[in-house]
């Protein structure tokens, strides 16, 4: 993988592997550091040369797709020591054929070539990967300092041609001179599309020699973006060109290969019929599981729940296998799979109870591609089941162990799923839908009281949806220390004084149901008392204007889904007058964010009525001014404090 994106794995994708660059070894130094970093002040690093470059050809009967990248780096900065480990990727899909890297050192008036000698093979794992086929050939490029380069290059054969690398550039680093080229035979067809292209002077260029055609897009572009929390995956602002294969001459016969949807349809279901069974072998054990159920909806979930409960989901990447779901049957009988053998496995089993369901490839919401725009492999990363109910579709992920029936996996939402019918004689394109912020609430509702100068209170917390699902994710299999400080962190309140003294969970197994906390804390020394006159605020749920998005960021903000907050807390007034009105209420409303902050005197208590609604799963740059203006209005409204006089007995 690319050296600058293996720095932060929030940007790493299989098409940003490896953007290389060609290398100009006769440049003089001095001169040329002057050039870049008057171009890149800021930058420790410059990408000042990048070529990526695929060739198509027909051999021996077969299409043959070369994969070249070359790229050169200007180390512009005193922060680079950092930068010298590298390590160049591949896999079986990707056969890697030649390789080198080397740093040019300064020398006086020119560059000094040091190769690199020891290159070490390593094999690329993390905890949610059982076996990954990709691997890497990591190594030390030498004297890396201030004003030397380095280059590296890569050829790789691309084993299957349903699977070409997207060429792109990461927005996140300065980049000249780059030049990404598409050469292939006249007897080859292809789609070529670009993303994100605007606002760059592109020179595209199109020659023909012979029996081929070249395509070349060269372009420059200091960096325009940085890396902020919260951000959407590269490819949503990347430039990016998308290069499919739609068919191919081969002996005078056409041979297709990705002209429409339908062809990537029937590409996948040649790979799933590799791994097809009788789901009828699974007829005695699902006649077990719902044999207390009387409608097919209740059968469905009874055998979703018994997948998610009894296989463990655990990642496997190994070339074709990281397409093929394994088979069902080795899926039960080892109890643990990957997302497509749970899927097989969830697919026979309600095959086997007669239920309308059917295998759907769908991509997550790292990637911005939709199948109606790239019939391709690109847009997809996740295999789930589709349920026919009526004429709808439930989206069934059995992956994830907190995961209701019947709701779609957060990261997939608002995601096309390409979806085959179980002969897999006819696919269909369904959009995941996006679950409303009224299912995902957290409700917290507390009641207090002020004593020598404590406030003492109790209260409780409902949580649904994904916010119960993300609170239970937190703490699952953790010990109870823990769950302490994690609860405390979740339940804090007034100031850092705050103490939990008790906390009750229930219903944390049943997730079918809502999480009910229970629990009582302390807040010392977050009263004022002055000349007999006690000021308290009642926001006891405050955020800060750190907050605020910050005028010059310049990437989107994505968030994980919509979701409805509800804050409660009723002051005993018992012993207390109300000196003053009460604050004013305060609402805000726009097709992004609902906010009010409401107050009321009822039976001897003020109660303060707080409510939030998220309604956005990414905000862009044009609509940052309402998120902004939502927390000036939220900040305002938190610093109201209201005033009691009496003593306190």
């Amino acid at each position: 993988m690319m050296w600058f994106l293996s720095l932060n794995k929030k940007i790493i994708y299989l098409f940003f592997l490896l953007l290389f660059i060609s290398v100009n070894a006769l440049a003089q130094p001095e001169e040329e550091f002057r050039k870049f970093k008057s171009l890149a002040p800021k930058a420790d690093v410059i990408l000042t040369k990048y070529n990526n470059r695929i060739n198509l050809t027909v051999e021996s009967d077969n299409l043959v797709v070369i994969y070249k990248t070359k790229e050169e780096i200007l180390y512009s900065g005193t922060n680079v020591s950092d930068f010298n480990e590298r390590s160049i990727s591949f896999s079986k899909f990707y056969k890697l054929k030649n390789y080198s890297a080397y740093t040019l050192a300064v020398n006086g008036n020119k560059y000094k070539k040091i190769p690199v000698k020891e290159f070490n093979e390593s094999s690329i794992s993390n905890g949610s990967v059982f076996h990954d086929d990709e691997v890497k050939l990591n190594f030390v490029l030498p004297q890396i300092e201030k004003g030397s380069k380095s280059v590296i290059e890569s050829e790789y054969e691309i084993m299957e041609p349903h699977m070409l690398p997207v060429l792109s550039v990461s927005p996140y680093i300065d980049y000249f001179n780059v030049e990404f080229s598409l050469v292939y035979d006249k007897n080859i067809t292809v789609a070529i599309d670009t993303l994100h292209m605007e606002g760059l002077q592109v020179n595209h260029q199109i020659t023909e020699k012979g029996n081929s055609i070249q395509h070349s897009w060269q372009f420059n572009s200091p960096k325009k973006y940085t890396y902020e929390n919260s951000v959407p995956d590269a490819e949503f602002i990347s430039p990016q060109v998308i290069i499919r294969v739609k068919s191919y001459i081969n002996n005078g016969i056409k041979v297709k290969v990705l002209e429409d949807l339908q062809d990537l349809s029937t590409w996948y279901c040649s790979l799933i019929s590799k791994s097809s069974e009788n789901s009828e072998i699974f007829k005695k054990l699902t006649d077990s599981i719902v044999s207390d159920c009387n409608t097919e909806i209740e059968k469905a979930s009874k055998i979703y729940y018994w997948v998610q409960k009894n296989i463990r989901y655990i990642a496997f990447e190994d070339g074709y296998a990281g397409f093929i779901p394994q088979k069902a049957s080795l899926v039960y009988q080892d109890r643990y799979g990957d997302c497509k053998g749970m899927a097989n496995l969830l697919f026979n089993l309600l095959q086997s109870q007669n239920i309308d369901a059917s295998l759907c490839w769908v991509g997550t919401r790292d990637l911005p591609y939709k199948y109606t725009e790239f019939p391709s492999p690109i847009v997809d990363n996740h295999m789930i089941v589709a349920l026919k109910v009526d004429s709808k579709y439930l989206f069934l992920d059995a992956t994830h162990p907190n995961l209701i029936f019947g709701v779609p996996s957060p990261f997939i939402q608002g995601k096309e799923a390409l979806i085959n019918n179980p002969e897999c004689t006819e696919y269909f394109i369904e959009n995941v839908p996006i679950v409303e912020p009224e299912i995902n609430t957290l409700y917290d509702s507390c009641y207090i009281s002020l004593k020598n100068n404590i406030v003492y209170g109790e209260g409780f917390v409902r949580l649904t949806g994904y916010t119960r699902m993300e609170f239970v994710d937190g703490w699952r299999q953790k010990n109870y220390k823990f769950l302490q400080k994690y609860c405390r962190e979740f339940l804090l309140k007034g100031n850092n004084k705050f103490m939990l003294d008790t906390v009750w969970i229930e219903n944390e197994e049943n997730i079918n149901q809502p999480l009910y906390i229970k629990y009582k804390f302390k807040i010392p020394d977050y009263y004022i008392l002055n000349d007999q006159e006690y000021y308290v605020n009642l926001n006891l749920e405050k955020i800060s204007m750190s907050s605020k998005i910050n005028k010059e960021r310049n990437v989107p903000i994505i968030f994980n889904y919509k979701n409805c907050e509800i804050h409660i807390v009723a002051l005993d007034m018992e012993s207390f007058n109300l000196e003053n009105k009460l604050p004013e209420d305060v609402t805000y409303n726009n097709s992004f964010f609902y906010f009010e902050n409401k107050y009321k005197v009822s039976n001897k208590q003020i109660i303060r009525y707080q409510k939030n609604i998220n309604n956005s799963m990414m905000l862009t740059t044009d609509e940052f001014q309402y998120f902004n203006k939502l927390l000036e209005l939220m900040q305002d409204s938190y610093q109201k404090q209201i005033t009691l006089k009496n003593e306190i007995k």
